[in-house]
């Protein structure tokens, strides 16, 4: 199945560099198979079947082209502008960042915190010009993924491979489970909110505006350059940049990484997606608790993720509040499942270790404790994941763990009732 093969039910899992298995999704023809070609990595035959039927979404295949060309002619101006333009498309990297994760992301995709209404207008803004839609539809678009994340009903279903994750979805028409999904979620918040609704009624030109002409007009009136190079870099080319950074999170952080939270779910931990999409990488922790602000376990200390420090910096003057956190239910899951598997501690299972002198301490190629080791005789690999180290070489989950256990318990009462009898 495919929770199999993504390693121990406690959290941590082997394939940080494998490819998940196509076998979950029923648009595939080779069921079962946990490997992808590079035919399949792009796409496949799931995809192309749209491409077959007709099924082509021309005004944004168009309008695709567009953004891709318009940023080559961005790169080839790279060296003609003033370096007060290029500081200026990269300020606006991070700020049309902030309009996506902190702003439709984190505030209304999952309303994880409330904001003063100053903050709601200067996200409003600033995801104008980041220009991925409206808040109203990235926002509706982004709950039913969550919903019915990994199948037919998920926009950017990243079991259908790669490319069609990472920006192939809105190439072609939105397939009819995903319409039908969006029918059935409430968006009342959404049309109570002003400024969504402000943005939602003047898009697509508001946006447009905002992304490619806005940047050309601080250029030129500010220090003097001239406009058109301007609009080409800080607009189109810096643009064009976050877009691809954006849609890494629905790609590359849903097919490479870890999943120590949730292995079951193909999300995973990508610190190279945090990079680009200003903290929006550790996609693990995000999908098993989407309420979370954060989107991650740990700040800007352990993990990159500028855009909780923005968050937490808004709160300290109060313009942010009611900041929604999951590390507590965390902290209870791995009480709970690490006292499942130290319970009975057998090779395939775990067990607690400490190092010499270093209570607490572990060795991730293999525990100290020589007396377990001598009795159960496991062979590895090992995992070491909050203190406890994990014999990986059974690929067993929890749950069959101990199904393997009480039915080795139940053969042996049978076998002493027949001895008995006898």
């Amino acid at each position: 199945s495919h929770s199999n093969t993504r390693g121990m039910a406690i959290g941590t899992t082997l394939d940080n560099i494998r490819f998940p298995s196509f076998a979950n999704d029923k648009m595939t023809p080779k069921e079962g198979d946990t490997t992808y070609t590079m035919w399949e990595w792009w796409g496949g035959e799931a995809t192309v079947r749209h491409y077959k039927a007709g099924n082509f979404n021309w005004p944004m295949i168009i309008y695709m082209a567009f953004v891709h060309y318009t940023a080559i002619l961005g790169c080839l101006a790279v060296t003609s502008v003033k370096w007060e333009t290029l500081m200026w498309a990269y300020i606006l990297w991070p700020i049309s960042g902030l309009g996506i994760t902190a702003g439709v992301h984190r505030l209304w995709a999952h309303r994880s915190y409330n904001a003063h209404w100053t903050v709601r207008c200067w996200l409003m803004l600033a995801n104008s010009i980041a220009n991925q839609g409206s808040i109203y539809h990235w926002a509706r678009d982004h709950r039913v993924h969550h919903k019915h994340s990994e199948t037919n009903a998920d926009p950017h279903n990243a079991t259908r491979g790669f490319f069609y994750a990472h920006v192939g979805w809105l190439l072609i028409k939105k397939h009819k489970d995903v319409v039908a999904a969006g029918r059935l979620l409430d968006f009342s918040d959404l049309h109570e909110d002003g400024f969504v609704m402000f943005q939602k009624r003047l898009d697509p030109w508001f946006t447009l505006f905002m992304s490619y002409l806005f940047p050309g007009y601080v250029a030129q009136y500010c220090w003097g350059e001239a406009f058109w190079p301007a609009v080409w870099v800080a607009g189109a080319l810096r643009y064009c940049c976050v877009l691809h950074f954006t849609w890494c999170v629905n790609s590359a952080a849903h097919i490479w990484g870890d999943h120590p939270y949730d292995p079951s779910s193909w999300p995973s931990e990508n610190p190279f997606v945090s990079l680009g999409a200003i903290g929006e990488g550790w996609h693990n922790w995000h999908h098993k608790y989407p309420f979370d602000y954060a989107a991650s376990e740990f700040g800007i200390g352990r993990q990159f993720n500028p855009t909780k420090l923005f968050i937490d910096s808004l709160a300290v003057v109060g313009l942010v509040t009611k900041r929604k956190r999951a590390t507590g239910a965390w902290t209870k899951l791995k009480e709970k499942r690490i006292a499942e598997i130290t319970a009975e501690p057998k090779a395939g299972a775990g067990v607690p270790v400490t190092g010499p002198g270093k209570p607490g301490s572990v060795d991730v190629k293999g525990p100290y404790n020589p007396k377990w080791m001598s009795n159960n005789k496991p062979a590895g690999p090992w995992i070491c994941h909050q203190q406890v180290v994990f014999d990986a070489s059974t690929k067993l989950e929890i749950e069959d763990a101990r199904k393997e256990q009480e039915a080795k318990v139940s053969a042996a009462k049978a076998a002493n009732k027949g001895t008995k009898a006898h």
